[in-house]
């Protein structure tokens, strides 16, 4: 549980960084957005990120509980004729 709000707050952060600095240099060429605009930013931009995360996990966990393992045993002599 520890892990998965380490996660999902540097997810928000991460979120939150994007957000502003899209909202920065849209605002210094004068360009302005809706309110729709800047729900479906800030949610793509979250899922994205933990999307991301989520899938780093998965491939440490993977690698940490063994299961890679059987991928880097094989060798020329065990395959089938």
């Amino acid at each position: 549980m520890k892990t998965f709000l380490k996660i999902l707050g540097y997810s928000l952060a991460a979120t939150a960084v994007v957000f502003f600095f899209l909202r920065w240099a849209m605002a210094q060429q004068g360009l302005e957005w809706g309110l729709f605009g800047n729900i479906v930013m800030a949610l793509g931009t979250f899922f994205t990120m933990a999307l991301g995360a989520s899938l780093m996990a998965l491939l440490f966990h993977s690698n940490r509980s063994g299961h890679d393992d059987i991928a880097g045993r094989h060798t020329p002599d065990d395959r089938d004729p």
